[in-house]
């Protein structure tokens, strides 16, 4: 009987087969300049790119599944690295975040404000609240607050200068004063604006607005005078 003599295989043939079994099972590779496997972990050394000029979306990412932990898409990086980087600051709707600053929302209060309805005549050389802002916290926090407001001088240019600061919980310590005021000004308003930061224990705290004046002229107008304050939880 005559014995049936084996064919090697050719080299391009062990070569097709390799790849088909990379392709077929195991993590797929795409190498840069190689072809981007569907279903598999790819590869590159350099940045991949998609351009389009259609007037919809350049990709389209859609998941089907409804199992727990489905999502659309997901991007690793190494600590300290952003997941990803834009060119625009236009609103982008329906996209939520929960941290401000590094902050969580629920470490954020929503704040309050205050405005008054009459204009307040100031006393000489001893302050007077004219503007008072309830804010209640439930723990320990650090109170921001803020505080704007116009004078006049209903009788004409003096020497008059009016001054104030912002008052919490009626402790004046290391609160700054209003500065900047010219000493020399008429019926028109002269603005100031200050801000100042304190910490609060749980419950309710009050935001005061503390102004002066060396003499008996000057009112606080109703045109600019609020006090807001809002809270940030360690």
């Amino acid at each position: 009987m005559q014995r049936g003599r084996f064919r090697r295989p050719s080299l391009s043939l062990v070569i097709s087969l390799i790849a088909l079994f990379v392709a077929l099972g195991g993590a797929g590779y795409a190498a840069t300049g190689g072809t981007f496997i569907l279903g598999r972990a790819n590869s590159a050394t350099s940045q991949s790119g998609l351009a389009s000029n259609n007037a919809g979306k350049a990709l389209n990412v859609t998941q089907k599944s409804t199992g727990t932990g489905a999502t659309a898409l997901g991007l690793n990086v190494p600590a300290g690295k952003p997941p990803f980087t834009v060119n625009s600051a236009t609103r982008v709707n329906h996209l939520n975040a929960d941290r401000v600053d590094g902050k969580h929302d629920t470490q954020l209060s929503p704040g309050a404000a205050a405005v008054r309805t009459a204009d307040a005549a100031l006393t000489p050389f001893a302050y007077t609240s004219v503007l008072t802002l309830n804010i209640t916290t439930a723990d320990t926090s650090l109170l921001l607050s803020s505080a704007a407001v116009e004078f006049r001088n209903p009788d004409g240019p003096n020497a008059d200068m009016p001054y104030c600061f912002v008052r919490v919980d009626d402790t004046n310590d290391s609160v700054p004063f209003m500065t900047g005021v010219p000493d020399t000004y008429q019926d028109d308003a002269t603005s100031l604006a200050v801000e100042a930061a304190h910490a609060v224990g749980a419950g309710a705290h009050n935001v005061q607005l503390m102004c002066a004046t060396n003499s008996g002229s000057v009112v606080a107008s109703t045109a600019a005078l609020n006090v807001s304050a809002h809270l940030v939880h360690p």
